[in-house]
């Protein structure tokens, strides 16, 4: 787009959608990001005082328990959507725009949020009403109420969606292998590469190199554990809009939501246009080969007890005898039944480094008995 367009407003611009208000002093406001574990996090203020947020472009917005107490953020007048409360955040400022009214929900109390700190998440209902560019490369989110005020390059994939509910959370649709995939979630606040739905890929997923993961997981509200299995698979080719990656890692799974995440957004500037439901994808740059390569475990917090969460067949771990469900006492040194919860979450996002490629002993307790196990790190995908 030509900039040469853009004229100078010198009055404060508003723009209102629903019960929510924008409010800037210019066309165009920056604030940069921390990109930490594949996420981005913001700094936002409210009332002059800063929090960090997530930033993520499907879901609701959240706010933790302490900024709801701390502010005495009342219930808004939404209607609750499955038992969900929601609360309606008068005024935050991010960069040099307000945002008013924001309809949030309470940020759920989990073992992860509490590693990463975070006062809230910025969510697709906050930002649908604006443009929004992450700028991976240079760590800045750029945001404006026109897409007139962004600048595309020729080679600028530009992908049609569809949003989902309230949230206004983006969809896109994907190709792999001539397959078609639907209600595809683009989301900067996942981690992740691609995850998809087996049911239609299960006969050429086993065409294709992959890891099995057999994993459990524990819902909100209920006690009994749920299992899922995981297929990751390298698959040769996906296309999405005019772009088509290489080799690309997919997880496919047997239940859970179909996403996009950073691994794969991560080598472009992503703009988001909710206005006119469209996608850029530009200035592609390759950042990382796919690969997997750790202990073939992972571990949980559930109920102060630390457990193992997950574990891919025919791995080390796997053959040495690890099931889910043990509860992690020990490895090498580190006493997990006194370990303090910084150190956790230190170990839980640096496990497959955290011990330097070395063989790690781990003890476990099944029911009343305590096992032992000798492990080393090993390539499980790539």
């Amino acid at each position: 787009m030509n900039k040469n367009l853009i004229f100078f407003i010198a009055n404060i611009l508003l723009l209102f959608s629903g019960n929510q208000c924008y409010s800037s002093n210019s066309r165009i406001d920056s604030v940069p990001f921390s990109f930490e574990r594949g996420n981005l996090y913001i700094d936002i203020s409210i009332d002059n005082k800063t929090y960090k947020f997530l930033f993520s472009s499907t879901g609701y917005s959240s706010v933790s328990n302490e900024l709801i107490k701390k502010y005495d953020i009342k219930n808004s007048e939404k209607q609750n959507l499955k038992n969900t409360v929601f609360y309606s955040v008068k005024e935050l400022k991010i960069g040099n725009t307000f945002f008013r009214n924001i309809d949030a929900r309470a940020l759920s109390n989990s073992f992860n949020s509490n590693c990463v700190k975070i006062d809230g998440i910025i969510g697709a209902n906050l930002l649908s009403n604006m443009i929004w560019k992450i700028d991976y490369n240079n760590s800045k989110l750029l945001f404006s109420n026109s897409i007139d005020d962004f600048e595309f390059s020729q080679k600028a994939n530009i992908i049609d969606f569809t949003t989902v509910g309230t949230n206004n959370s983006p969809l896109i649709s994907l190709k792999i292998d001539n397959v078609l995939f639907e209600k595809v979630m683009v989301n900067v606040g996942s981690n992740g590469t691609i995850s998809l739905p087996i049911t239609d890929f299960k006969n050429k997923a086993n065409n294709y190199k992959n890891a099995i993961y057999n994993g459990t997981e524990k819902f909100s509200g209920k006690n009994q554990l749920s299992l899922f299995t995981e297929i990751c698979t390298m698959v040769p080719k996906v296309a999405l809009g005019t772009s088509e990656f290489g080799e690309t890692m997919i997880n496919f799974f047997d239940n859970g939501a179909s996403m996009i995440g950073n691994k794969i957004l991560k080598d472009y500037d992503v703009t988001i246009d909710w206005r006119n439901k469209k996608i850029y994808l530009d200035n592609y740059v390759f950042r990382e080969k796919y690969s997997i390569e750790d202990y073939g475990f992972y571990f949980y917090k559930r109920s102060d007890k630390i457990e193992v969460v997950g574990v891919y067949v025919d791995s080390n771990a796997d053959k040495q005898g690890i099931k889910n469900g043990d509860i992690v006492i020990k490895i090498n040194n580190i006493d997990f039944t006194t370990i303090s919860d910084d150190e956790l979450c230190e170990l839980y996002f640096n496990f497959k480094n955290y011990f330097n490629n070395q063989a790690i002993n781990v003890s476990v307790l099944r029911g009343n008995e305590k096992l032992n196990f000798s492990i080393e790190k090993q390539v499980i995908l790539n």
